[in-house]
């Protein structure tokens, strides 16, 4: 295996940087992608804990085309699918949600918000943290000559959200606050593009595979998918590229795209958020993330389950989610 190590080209990210915005400069992506890109990443840029769910967050979105969930480019009037990853740090209950389709906003990096009319709007209910929403892509004479559509979204933990997208503004019948996340929509027009995928072994602990989590709310034990560790003591993430995670693209870098990784935890503490799979990068490529464990005051006598979630993107409206989870106990 070819690791992270000083003699090979490091990106800001893999150097240790936080900072989305060093990130982002150099990646080729276009301009609705960038925006959404950095509305989903949220107050991360510049929020020295990004890599932390202490609160409900919305961590990415899957475009997939109903009858290929493979591909991540939509043909006008083409049934699809849109799945939001939000984490919460004691696990995702029921979330009533909105959304809003429109065309990208226009201008020197706009806000995000619908300047024109909304081609399509719904509202839903789910349980769990991955939440899909089903929808018609607009039909070709309403889409015209667009490439991407932008994706506006409202969640709510109490009450419905009802969603302003001219604004880009919500609020939860409740009178607590929504959660907002932007996602793009790559229509068929911009080209061919396949969501990446994060493979079942491309996760390692300490040198082991990991396997998928399941949705659990049990205890902490030991398992397949949960090894256990004392609290405060450090530990090694491995997030392991094998290749076909990114695609051949005309024009880019040696003819392939970048790929990003985002990794956060439920507790604890990462070194960094973020690692990158770049056209220049040998396969396999691991990337190494430390982790430390919550110290003592922060596990009960039974345990304490972490969850780790890893999302990739490639910056053309392609994204892949994984969580893997760990068994804290005294």
């Amino acid at each position: 295996m070819n690791r992270l190590n000083s003699s090979s080209p490091r990106s800001p990210i893999e150097r240790g940087s936080n900072d989305l915005r060093e990130y982002l400069a150099s990646f080729r992506v276009s301009r609705v992608s960038l925006l959404a890109l950095a509305f989903v990443f949220g107050c991360e840029e510049t929020d020295t804990k990004g890599w932390l769910v202490d609160r409900t967050r919305v961590l990415g979105a899957r475009v997939e085309a109903k009858d290929e969930p493979a591909r991540a480019t939509i043909a006008p009037g083409e049934p699809m699918h849109v799945t939001w990853l939000v984490a919460s740090p004691n696990g995702t209950g029921q979330l009533r949600w909105a959304y809003a389709v429109c065309a990208p906003p226009i201008g020197n990096f706009p806000e995000p918000r619908c300047q024109g009319p909304v081609f399509a709007s719904g509202a839903g209910v789910s349980e769990g943290e991955l939440v899909t929403m089903e929808l018609d892509a607009p039909r070709p004479d309403v889409v015209g000559d667009l490439e991407e559509l932008q994706m506006l979204a409202a969640f709510c933990e109490d009450g419905d959200a009802s969603l302003d997208a001219s604004r880009f503004e919500a609020t939860c019948a409740s009178g607590a606050p929504a959660r907002l996340a932007s996602g793009t929509i790559r229509l068929a027009s911009a080209g061919p593009n396949r969501n990446p995928e994060l493979a079942p072994d491309a996760v390692l602990f300490d040198g082991a595979a990991m396997a998928p989590s399941t949705l659990r709310t049990g205890p902490c034990v030991a398992g397949p998918s949960a090894p256990v560790v004392a609290p405060g003591t450090k530990h090694t993430f491995v997030l392991r590229f094998r290749g076909d995670e990114r695609e051949s693209v005309s024009g880019a870098t040696e003819g392939l795209e970048n790929v990003l990784a985002s990794h956060v935890v439920t507790a604890g503490k990462l070194k960094r958020q973020y690692s990158m799979f770049e056209p220049h990068d040998p396969v396999p490529k691991e990337a190494s993330i430390e982790w430390t464990a919550p110290p003592g005051d922060q596990v009960s006598a039974d345990g304490r389950l972490v969850e780790a979630y890893f999302v990739l993107r490639d910056g053309r409206g392609g994204a892949a989610f994984g969580r893997r989870t760990v068994c804290v106990r005294p």
